[in-house]
């Protein structure tokens, strides 16, 4: 009895009007966790299952969402798609179960359902998609490698509902060095012993009474503990546990603030708390590092504790102010300007704090540093001014959400999935290994910021740049290339929305006309020349110039650089671009050189940035001479 197959049937997309140029305007003028938003993204899957009558609907109360416990599953859905693959389904027929005894590699998603059973015997199972269980539903991995690879954090998860479960033992895993993301909810079980991950595991708990054992199991990962539900750690190692504060609960409590954990037991009988319908065990475990999931409506005070981080859930139409919160500090006594909560820690030492924008919640972020900042759902973050340094995971958007980024740093991976948008104006991402992905059906806007790679692009998610970069400083009576981006793409899978054309111009700031410098440009440009702009006869000061791209959609994207146009009075002709270009406060050579004043002593030689003061100096550069005269700013 084989397990059935089809092919590619997973395949809904959505066209929706796109009217983006207002929200760049504004930026110009002025739960769960992750895994719960990969458990929407395939919802879509599951209506097809439902529809065709191989998996019967849940009942209402089977997945909740935060803002309504007995919230139907099917009301969540979103339109989506998945990649047109092999879907693997055992269990539609009665008994079915498929035996990985050797090397098994699927490409797609697996769905498990009603009694069938994947059992995983001496084996190594690849799976190059998500694992969904569903109803009774059973993945049983004993003294085997389960392997997926990813290319990206959460690129692929396993999603457990139901009565589902998921048993490793003896085992070994791998994720490509990318986190993967475990879901459980209802009377799940994930039970694993005896296991060595390799590689980063999210646990995301929620629903009716879900279970996690860990057991003898080296690098846990992260748990997301659940409202409710059971959640034991036992002789295991590496371990970042999320406790929960939920609405109209108390939690008054103080953590173990060494690492290696004996005995550690918290449920509703214990003293301080009230409102909390979940129990967890900790025995013998080391590595053991404290996070907390603080909700709207909660009464929560933490005091001579250590915690590696805090998120901050916002939900039920929240519409908030959020400023000056920090992490990485000792706090004495610290109650976070939060209205909609009570959040008070006590001696505790802060590591990070994060954001996420739940339901359709409206936050507006300024002047904080934070580990991560997601939108979710359908809500709507602003963000300015803010360092989001990446301690506590990335900077990004989900479910049909926008987040608006402006005027920030960001020191980690920058992501969009689902239907969201992301916007990235005037900011810069840091970090050598940073990360810029874009996939399913959302959209990356990026717009004069700097980023550590182009955006990678998956499924029909789709990018636009529009980013001018050239010196701050540029020479007048010459022809200068202004070099940087205008283009838009989608992914493998395609997009309605399509790169048209672009157009760059400048101006004075005292003048109120835009001249051309080039106009109406059909080509894209990806890392070259946007055009050549003739500063001859044009006199010394500020200037503003500004690119502005076009979808097919009529769509425009409009970005603005400041310059400042300095007079070369000596150039040699013929050698262009010189072989040095002028600062704000000097001058940058490109080779080693020396540089005179008027009365010929050495003021500066060498190569890379050299300060210096404003007034005319002689350059000596490879055997050539140059006369230069440095404006005052």
């Amino acid at each position: 009895m084989r397990p059935r197959r089809w092919r590619g049937f997973f395949n809904f997309v959505r066209a929706f009007p796109l009217r983006i140029e207002n929200v760049i305007i504004l930026i110009l003028s002025e739960f769960e966790t992750t895994q719960v938003e990969r458990m929407r993204q395939g919802l879509a899957r599951l209506d097809v299952l439902w529809r065709k009558e191989i998996v019967p609907p849940p009942n209402p109360s089977t997945i909740m969402s935060i803002r309504n416990p007995n919230f139907p599953l099917w009301a969540l859905k979103r339109d989506g798609y998945v990649a047109g693959s092999d879907t693997l389904v055992v269990g539609d027929e009665p008994a079915e179960t498929l035996r990985i005894s050797g090397n098994w590699n699927h490409r797609g998603p697996i769905f498990v359902i009603n009694d069938g059973v994947i059992l995983v015997k001496g084996g190594h199972m690849v799976l190059e998609g998500d694992l969904w269980i569903l109803q009774n539903g059973k993945v049983i991995i004993d003294s085997s490698i389960f392997e997926v690879p990813q290319e990206y954090p959460y690129h692929h998860s396993a999603i457990i509902v139901h009565s589902g479960s998921m048993i490793l033992s003896n085992s070994t895993t791998y994720f490509y060095n990318f986190t993967y993301g475990i879901a459980l909810s209802d009377s799940a079980i994930f039970h694993e012993e005896n296991v060595s991950n390799g590689g980063f595991i999210t646990f995301a708990a929620f629903g009716e009474a879900p279970t996690f054992v860990a057991e003898n199991t080296r690098r846990v990962g992260e748990i997301v503990v659940g409202r409710t539900g059971s959640y034991t750690v036992r002789n295991s190692d590496t371990v970042l546990l999320w406790l929960r504060s939920p609405p109209r609960c108390t939690l008054n409590l103080s953590l173990p603030t060494s690492d290696t954990v004996f005995s550690f037991s918290m449920d509703s009988t214990a003293p301080g708390m009230s409102g909390i319908e979940y129990s967890l065990t900790i025995d013998s475990s080391t590595g053991i590092v404290w996070g907390l999931m603080d909700e709207d409506s909660s009464y929560t005070i933490i005091s001579s504790s250590n915690l590696a981080a805090i998120g901050l859930f916002f939900g039920d139409h929240d519409s908030m102010e959020v400023s000056g919160i920090v992490g990485n500090t000792h706090l004495s006594h610290y109650v976070f300007p939060l209205s909609d909560r009570h959040l008070e820690l006590n001696d505790v030492y802060l590591h990070t704090v994060s954001l996420y924008a739940l339901d359709s919640s409206h936050l507006q972020v300024g002047g904080s540093i934070l580990g991560e900042v997601l939108s979710m759902y359908d809500s709507h973050v602003e963000l300015e001014n803010t360092f989001v340094d990446g301690s506590g995971g990335y900077l990004g958007s989900q479910g049909n959400s926008i987040n608006l980024i402006s005027f920030s740093s960001l020191n980690g991976d920058l992501k969009s999935t689902e239907n969201s948008i992301l916007i990235f104006a005037y900011s810069m991402q840091g970090g050598l290994a940073s990360g810029v992905v874009a996939a399913d059906r959302s959209i990356m806007i990026i717009a004069q910021s700097e980023l550590q790679e182009y955006p990678r692009l998956y499924d029909g998610a789709f990018a636009w740049v529009t980013t001018i970069r050239c010196d701050r400083v540029l020479p007048i009576g010459t022809n200068v290339p202004i070099e940087g981006d205008a283009y838009a793409e989608a992914g493998p899978l395609g997009s309605f929305l399509s790169f048209s054309h672009y157009s760059l111009h400048y101006r004075s700031l005292e003048d109120s006309t835009w001249y051309s410098i080039a106009e109406n440009v059909p080509e894209s440009v990806k890392e070259g020349i946007l055009g050549t702009w003739n500063t001859a006869d044009l006199p010394p000061g500020s200037y503003l110039l500004k690119l502005t791209t076009f979808l097919n959609t009529g769509d425009s994207l409009p970005v603005v650089r400041l310059v400042n146009l300095a007079p070369l009075s000596v150039w040699e002709r013929g050698k262009s671009p010189p072989p040095f270009t002028l600062t704000e406060d000097g001058i940058f050579l490109k080779y080693r050189g020396k540089i005179y004043n008027p009365a010929g002593r050495i003021v500066g030689e060498g190569k890379g940035p050299i300060k210096l003061p404003p007034g005319v100096f002689i350059l000596e550069v490879e055997g050539k001479i140059y006369r230069i005269a440095l404006p005052r700013f």
